[in-house]
């Protein structure tokens, strides 16, 4: 039972406040009965908890006066192991437990929460010290009434392992403000994020940040900026970002990447790209802002909501494609591109992946003819694509990622025979009436032959006169406003 005014001290095996103890192991649990008025609430510590790991649950039963008002504030030091678990229960009078919110926190070591918790006003983590929220979240402030914005102090290396939600109002501050950080991470990286707004934004509600230390992945092709084309993504993770309430605005955002293998020293070529959903496809939203360090990056006037990771430019060499698309056909997926500038390109691998992740070169070409096509045999439903550029004098260059999918075939064409010497037959099967243009081209990009075009729904077929045409390979493709559709046939 506890009469005081003025700090408890949970030191086990004793109260008393500078008595060191064995700490706390799994399952204990600290009760507090009420024992009466007290002038101020007091402060709950706990130190000296279990160096590997405790579980401690506190539980105030039947709080009077006094102890009904110990969530201002409890200062928790874990232990210097993997971490101590917090469990903190309110306890009624009737026996339903609640989860309690705190005034302010302090952590000086490691803790772990096990169920969501509000720090309203002050949050202070020591040098080095770790919050594991695990699938709950870390809130700091109040913004479902009176906004409560909250305080934040941040020890070197300290941060947050799992959800970490901030309370934002109509403030504007810098990105150096603490009010705009979210030091979250790893259990063994740093991985924060700042977020504020330059133009004050109105209503008030949430923004919650994790990192995801796993591979975002692309679903669609890599997004293009003006000249910009992002070739690739870091694969070491992303982050989740969130809003909630009626904060509307346009902020900036700020990540600070850590370990990071793949970051380009130059620092204009790393960018910031997000995505609604691991469904969506990777976009540009705000403006980039060029940083002066490689693992600091920056846009300003973003959409907030979503995923956000990190792509690498293609390498602004000498080396440059002018054009790099594809399309899936019947027969295959036929890439083509085309060089502005082959003076300083030895030659061409094309690439291809299953996952955007592990590539290998499916075709190499010598860079001699400006324009060029190539058919693959597609070994996956759906396919990813880069063109590889090799400078004469060694250096590489890689183009933007493309993707294929066969699902996007809904017209199947087909020229019979396909070795010919003077006519044959364009065959289009499609399950509704399609229109557009059909076109011939040879290996060299040279267009012979265009002509609108208009089918039923099934088989339609007409003939070809090539007799015309020199000897070698030719492609037909159909240009319609769902996509392109390719034959091959050669030409005798």
């Amino acid at each position: 039972m506890f009469t005081t005014n003025s700090n408890i001290y949970a030191n086990y095996p004793s109260f008393a406040p500078d008595v060191p103890g064995n700490g706390y192991s799994v399952g204990d649990v600290l009760t507090l009965f009420d024992g009466g008025a007290c002038a101020q609430p007091p402060t709950f510590v706990v130190r000296n908890v279990n160096a590997s790991g405790g579980i401690l649950t506190l539980s105030v039963v039947d709080p009077g006066s006094c102890l009904s008002n110990l969530t201002s504030p409890y200062f928790f030091t874990g232990g210097s192991g993997s971490g101590c678990l917090i469990n903190t229960i309110l306890q009624t009078n009737n026996g339903i437990a609640k989860v309690a919110d705190v005034n302010s926190l302090a952590v000086a070591n490691n803790l772990t929460i096990n169920q969501s918790l509000t720090v309203l006003n002050t949050l202070q983590l020591f040098t080095n010290a770790v919050v594991n929220t695990g699938n709950n979240r870390l809130t700091l402030g109040w913004n479902d009434g009176t906004p409560i914005i909250g305080s934040l102090a941040v020890g070197t290396n300290a941060r947050i392992n799992g959800t970490f939600r901030r309370a934002f109002s109509t403030n504007t501050f810098t990105e150096n403000d603490t009010r705009a950080l979210f030091p979250i991470g790893t259990a063994t990286q740093n991985q924060y994020v700042a977020i504020n707004y330059a133009t004050a934004p109105t209503g008030f509600g949430y923004i919650s940040a994790s990192f995801v230390a796993a591979n975002p992945g692309i679903n669609g092709n890599l997004p293009t900026e003006n000249t910009v084309t992002i070739s690739n993504l870091n694969t070491e993770g992303y982050w989740n970002i969130q809003s909630e309430g009626t904060l509307a605005g346009t902020p900036n955002i700020r990540l600070i990447p850590t370990g990071f293998a793949n970051l380009a020293d130059n620092v204009a070529e790393n960018r910031i790209i997000q995505r609604t959903d691991a469904s969506a496809v990777w976009q540009f939203t705000g403006t980039h802002v060029t940083g002066t360090s490689a693992d600091t990056l920056r846009r300003t006037g973003i959409t907030l909501g979503g995923q956000y990771a990190i792509g690498r430019v293609a390498s602004t060499l000498p080396l440059f494609v002018q054009q790099f698309h594809g399309v899936a056909t019947h027969q295959g997926n036929l890439l083509s591109w085309k060089a502005a500038n082959e003076v300083d390109i030895a030659y061409y691998e094309l690439e291809a992946s299953t996952n955007t992740q592990q590539f290998e070169s499916v075709h190499q070409q010598a860079a001699k003819q400006v324009q060029y096509q190539f058919l693959h045999q597609r070994v996956a439903p759906i396919m990813y694509y880069r063109l590889k550029l090799v400078g004469k004098n060694g250096k590489v260059a890689y183009s933007g990622i493309i993707q294929l999918k066969q699902s996007n075939l809904t017209v199947n064409i087909v020229a019979t025979p396909t070795i010919t010497t003077d006519k044959l037959q364009l065959q289009i099967t499609s399950p509704k009436a399609v229109s557009g243009t059909w076109y011939m081209i040879n290996m060299q990009g040279t267009r012979f032959i265009q002509q609108p075009f208009t089918t039923v729904a099934g088989t339609v077929q007409w003939p070809v006169s090539v007799s015309h045409l020199p000897q070698g390979t030719y492609y037909i493709t159909l240009q319609t406003a769902e996509g392109s559709y390719t034959t091959r046939f050669i030409k005798q």
